[in-house]
């Protein structure tokens, strides 16, 4: 099951559990989507040794290396965890839609996301 993390505008908040650092929840997120340090550094357009050190709490990603964190992950920055001030469902699948076919390359219309609950 994917960790529960806000991948909000302002970094990562502790969504996990109290406590639990920057580091430690970049770590679980990217093991739950499967992605090693190698392809997360790739994506994000850093070294393997920056998500090394941003995991193990030596170095904290800037506020461009976040945004490119949530792009990674499919989560838009403007987007804000569903609740008071976020976008509605249809936007919010419009606009996930659209960032992830911009993320694998192909159409938003050949896009499908599916919802388990």
């Amino acid at each position: 099951m994917t960790p529960q993390i806000d991948l909000s505008a302002d970094g990562f908040s502790a969504g996990t559990s109290p406590g639990v650092s920057l580091g430690e929840q970049l770590r679980r997120i990217r093991k739950a989507h499967g992605a090693t340090q190698v392809a997360l550094g790739l994506g994000v357009g850093v070294s393997t040794a920056t998500i090394s050190m941003w995991e193990n709490g030596r170095r904290h990603p800037t506020g461009k290396h976040m945004a490119a964190v949530r792009e990674f992950f499919g989560v838009l920055a403007n987007i804000s965890p569903i609740g008071a001030g976020s976008l509605g469902y249809d936007e919010f699948m419009i606009e996930s839609r659209e960032s992830i076919a911009k993320f694998v390359g192909t159409s938003a219309d050949k896009i499908r996301i599916m919802i388990e609950i």
